[in-house]
């Protein structure tokens, strides 16, 4: 009797306010929360000492030693929050118990299990050869932050658990019930990049100084692989935040020891979403009213 339901009956008990899907109150009050909390450290003379707390062991190299780093991770828990209480307003307790039941899906395809573990760290050294090849310097590989304490600190902290509810659990089923697979990821990737926007210019975050237009390019990217891991394991948030703590997890492995090209980190990310595009591209320019992966919004509100 308390397991979760099937998507379909959890979707069944849900009470709506007319056709509001909330996405747009969603997004709103995600970046504004988000953006909140992180311009505390544009203040002058911010110093809060919760806020400077040392950055844990292991991360002073990527992170900086005075990085505010609770001030960085409480801001980026906005999409979460955010996802949760949007889904207990629409979907009511039925839709809480779905999502987290999405959260523990485990059995979906071994093929997506690999791939989300293994390819942010392919993708990462691909980058690594071609930096070497146009410059014949190679970057610095660093495994020591392949490391338990580490993974496992990015899955909670880095951006993960903050995000992933939100974008995956709330926003992503419900895009994909108005737009197509490939305009949906495309749209989510971009307001997902744009939401990182202040911490390229915060001390101490892994966005600082970084090009944004190959970052926007490669998020868009990632998000197209995280649609597709979606749609490949029935909804799966597990995938989805495997993918995200992998990523953020390989993104130190290699560090060049000068200036590159910034479309060498783009290449990788741009041959693996334009792959899946192409090889399953009925599916992912079907229309939203072909696609069977209904949603709360779209069921009748009981009597």
């Amino acid at each position: 009797m308390n397991e979760p339901l099937p998507l379909a009956a959890a979707e069944a008990t849900c009470r709506l306010k007319g056709d509001d899907s909330g996405l747009v109150s969603f997004f709103v009050l995600t970046f504004l929360t988000s953006w909140a909390v992180w311009g505390l450290a544009f203040l002058p003379h911010f110093d809060l000492p919760f806020f400077r707390i040392p950055t844990p062991a292991g991360l002073a190299e990527r992170f900086g030693k005075d990085a505010p780093v609770a001030l960085l991770t409480l801001g980026a828990y906005a999409p979460t929050a955010w996802g949760i209480y949007f889904t207990r307003r629409r979907c009511g307790n039925a839709g809480l118990r779905e999502l987290f039941a999405r959260l523990g899906r485990v059995r979906v395809p071994v093929i997506w299990l690999v791939a989300v573990i293994l390819l942010p760290a392919l993708c990462n050294t691909l980058t690594a050869g071609l930096i070497t090849w146009s410059t014949g310097r190679a970057p610095k590989f660093s495994a020591g932050y392949l490391t338990p304490q580490f993974i496992l600190w990015v899955m909670a902290f880095g951006g993960p658990m903050n995000e992933e509810l939100g974008w995956r659990g709330f926003a992503l089923p419900r895009l994909l019930q108005v737009r197509s697979p490939l305009v949906a990821s495309v749209g989510l990737g971009l307001i997902w990049a744009l939401w990182h926007l202040p911490l390229f210019f915060v001390a101490g975050s892994a966005q600082r100084g970084g090009p944004l237009a190959a970052y926007i390019v490669i998020v868009i990217c990632l998000s197209i692989f995280m649609t597709a891991a979606h749609l490949g394991t029935g909804g799966s948030l597990l995938v989805a935040v495997l993918f995200h703590t992998a990523g953020d997890a390989a993104a130190p492995l290699w560090r060049p020891s000068a200036p590159f090209n910034p479309l060498y980190g783009v290449l990788p990310w741009l041959f693996v979403a334009g792959t899946i595009v192409f090889c399953r591209r009925t599916v992912w320019l079907v229309r939203p009213s072909k696609y069977q992966y209904a949603q709360c919004h779209q069921i009748q509100p009981n009597a």
